[in-house]
């Protein structure tokens, strides 16, 4: 039987905020091929957007940091309704170095990003660790993110021996 908690490292990118700008925690992908970072918002009264961006670094402790990676694959649900979705398909979004949610009031919206660890290096610097940057919204809107990391590098890691939060 298949447990995802067996099988992938789940740790926190944001905990349940309330309000406006956040750095997320930093997670390390030296142990990992793919990362996945599973966003949920509620919008409040207020039709301000909430960007989502992704920053890439060469330790958890930010070194080296570079904002606006080009997120290749991700896909979003909006306007569910809070209390009871009323629809469950994504929308995949077109590469873009940001994400913003639509501003239509009282929903709530999802947000799926997926990330592979061969995208993370570039000419500048051997990349590894990546951090959710959240920007604008305001006080009526809440939002939280986690961070699943899978397919470890090596076969025989199991996900529960592999650090997310240390190089």
């Amino acid at each position: 039987m298949f447990s995802l908690p067996d099988n992938c490292k789940i740790t926190q990118a944001v905990p349940v905020t309330r309000g406006v700008a956040a750095n997320g925690d930093w997670v390390c992908l030296k142990g990992y091929k793919k990362a996945m970072c599973i966003i949920n918002i509620v919008t409040g009264a207020d039709d301000t957007e909430l960007t989502f961006k992704i920053s890439r670094a060469t330790s958890v402790a930010g070194a080296d940091a570079a904002v606006e990676m080009t997120m290749k694959n991700f896909w979003t649900l909006y306007n569910g309704v809070s209390a009871l979705p009323v629809a469950d398909a994504m929308t995949k979004g077109t590469a873009a170095t940001s994400i913003a949610t639509l501003t239509d009031q009282s929903t709530s919206h999802m947000i799926i990003i997926d990330i592979d660890a061969e995208e993370l290096p570039n000419s500048t610097a051997d990349y590894d660790c990546l951090q959710l940057v959240i920007s604008g919204g305001n006080a009526a809107h809440t939002y939280s993110a986690v961070w699943v990391l899978y397919h470890p590098r090596h076969a025989e890691a199991h996900a529960d021996q592999l650090t997310a939060i240390a190089d």
